[in-house]
Formats: structure tokens, C-alpha cells, sequence
């Protein structure tokens, strides 16, 4: 290859790069867990490597995030709670409250997570696109405490860190069948950061937070019903906050099969459901990050399925904001 062409392939690479979707990803994700645990740690591994063997996603990259500097972390979680996490001295009721057992590399984890979507946030902004953390959706942490499987709030994190970069009005869009109960209470007196949750009535936590705009389905809510209402207060969110950035937690955990939640969305439901989402992204050409959030369906198989909707729906609608 002459040095010409050596440059002409250069710059094709730089300009196929430029087009990738990027995904945050570490094998910390996938952290070791006691036998017979209900959390499906396994999936974070078998998600990435279905992405790396689906040919209609092979123009995504991934990137392993480093550990975010707690100064970042402070932004809203209590420094006499971080100051608990650093040096492993957590309560025996914030474990029972949490679900995984406390360790240094489970907090390294969350460390990662919560940067990986930061991270994902400053490339969406910058590139006007669409980006994903496999993990991520960490959204029943509050600022003093964990809770449901979640140490740190990646998306407050983000969200705050979005305004303090100068992006004006972020939107959370939070479609896990469980409520986003921490991220409603960190940013309840954030009035740029507009929460919304639309969940399962009757699914954890017992007691719910106040967000913005909280929309509670009841048990065997089917793709119809879902959808319909899901549209109408889509619309009505993206005319009226016209957000800089959307953070979206897309749990698969909707789905009619899953083991802890109540709605009855099918896998045909649950695409629809991301399609509607990213459509008002792309034609509003707002950039948005995606976290995968919760599926504790049985059959693992079904829950990988949803994800990969995902990212798929979410590709085909980001090549129309370019």
C-alpha cells in the first residue's frame, strides 16, 4: 500500500469511527454473586457478547470507563455516605437494603458504571448521538444510602454533572418496571432535571418517591394500554421541556415473562416502547444516553432479546439525526 492510499485508508477509518455508536462496558459488570442469587449478573458478559456477534451491530464500539473520582460522585451523594463506601464500613440494614454483599470491587463497580454513563453523556452532547452503558440505570440509590441493587445514581450523577458542563434542561425518562425512586428523591430540588417514571403499581419499593411526573400502571398492563399512555405523555414532555439531553433507563423488566415485575408488555411491546422514545430523539435531534436497567425474567435468553431491540431501534433511529 503506497503512501497515498496508506492515507486515503486512514482517513476511512476516521471517518467510520466517527459513526460508531459508542457502549460503556467492563467485566467488572458482570460482578461475582452467591449461588442461587436473583440478580442476573451474567447478563452484562452475554449482552456484550451477542452485540459482538450480531451483524447488524457491528458498527458499535465499546470503551471500558476508569472509576469516577469521588469528588464527581459528591455531586449528589452525601460525603458522609461516600466516606462509608470508601472505607467499607456500611451498616448490616444498608446491606439488607441493597441485595448484594458488600465489597471494595462492588463499589469499584459502581464507580465505573456511574463514569461510564458521564462519559456517554459528554459523546453524545459533543456528537449529537445516542449512547449506552450496559450496566447503568442505578436508579433506587439515594443520596444517602443504597437500595434495590444500587450503591451509586448514575443518572443523577450524570444529570447534575450535564447542567454544571451547561446544558440547560436534561429530561429522565425512566421506563424500568420498578420507580425510580432514589433519582426522584436526590433531584426533587433540581428544577432543570425534569424525573419522569412510569412503573408498576404494585412492584418495589413499597413506598414511593415524588417525581416529577410519575405514572403508575397496573398489573398485566398489556402493549396497548402501555403504549398509549406512554405516547401521550411523551408528547407532552419533549414539546413542553424540549430537552439538551435525555437520559433514558430502558429496563426489560416491563416484560410479561419477567420474574418481579407486574406489567404484560411482549417482546414485539417492548421495541415498540423504544422506538417511541428514540423517534422523538431523532427528530428533535436531542442526544441521549440509554442504560439497560432491570430483567429477571427466567429465561435470560428473553431479557438479552429486549436489550439488543434496543440498541437496534436505537441505531436505525440514530442514523436519521446525522
Amino acid at each position: 500500500m503506497d503512501f497515498i492510499n496508506v492515507h486515503k485508508f486512514h482517513a476511512l477509518f476516521l471517518i467510520t469511527f466517527e459513526l460508531l455508536m459508542k457502549i460503556a462496558y467492563h467485566s467488572s459488570y458482570s460482578h461475582p454473586l452467591p449461588q442461587n442469587h436473583r440478580f442476573p449478573m451474567e447478563k452484562y458478559q452475554r449482552l456484550q457478547d451477542n452485540i459482538l456477534n450480531d451483524f447488524e451491530l457491528l458498527d458499535l464500539v465499546f470503551f471500558e470507563p476508569e472509576p469516577m473520582p469521588w469528588k464527581w460522585i459528591e455531586v449528589v451523594h452525601d460525603s458522609a455516605y461516600t466516606n462509608k463506601l470508601q472505607n467499607g464500613i456500611i451498616s448490616d440494614s444498608d446491606i439488607r437494603a441493597l441485595g448484594f454483599p458488600f465489597s471494595e470491587s462492588l463499589v469499584m463497580r459502581e464507580r465505573r458504571i456511574v463514569q461510564g454513563t458521564w462519559d456517554l453523556v459528554k459523546y453524545a452532547v459533543e456528537e449529537g448521538k445516542f449512547g449506552f452503558n450496559i450496566a447503568g440505570g442505578t436508579h433506587h440509590a439515594f443520596s444517602d444510602k443504597p437500595a434495590g441493587y444500587c450503591l451509586l445514581n448514575d443518572f443523577a450523577i450524570a444529570g447534575k454533572l450535564a447542567l454544571f458542563a451547561g446544558l440547560e434542561r436534561v429530561l429522565i425518562v425512566d421506563l424500568d418496571v420498578h420507580q425510580g425512586n432514589g433519582t426522584a428523591s436526590i433531584l426533587k430540588n433540581e428544577p432543570n432535571i425534569f424525573t419522569f417514571s412510569m412503573h408498576g403499581d404494585k412492584t418495589y419499593p413499597l413506598i414511593k418517591e415524588e417525581s416529577d411526573l410519575d405514572i403508575s400502571l397496573p398489573p398485566g398492563t398489556d402493549d396497548e394500554e402501555y403504549l398509549d399512555v406512554l405516547h401521550l405523555h411523551l408528547d407532552m414532555l419533549f414539546s413542553e421541556i424540549q430537552p439538551d439531553l435525555v437520559l433514558y433507563n430502558a429496563g426489560a423488566d416491563v416484560l410479561n415473562s419477567d420474574e418481579v415485575g407486574t406489567l404484560g408488555l411482549s417482546l414485539a411491546g417492548c421495541a415498540a416502547r423504544d422506538e417511541m422514545v428514540f423517534r422523538y430523539c431523532s427528530e428533535m435531534k436531542i442526544p441521549a444516553v440509554v442504560a439497560m436497567g432491570g430483567g429477571y425474567s427466567k429465561n435470560i435468553d428473553e431479557v438479552l432479546n429486549v436489550h439488543l431491540q434496543t440498541f437496534k431501534t436505537a441505531r436505525f433511529w440514530e442514523q436519521k439525526m446525522q
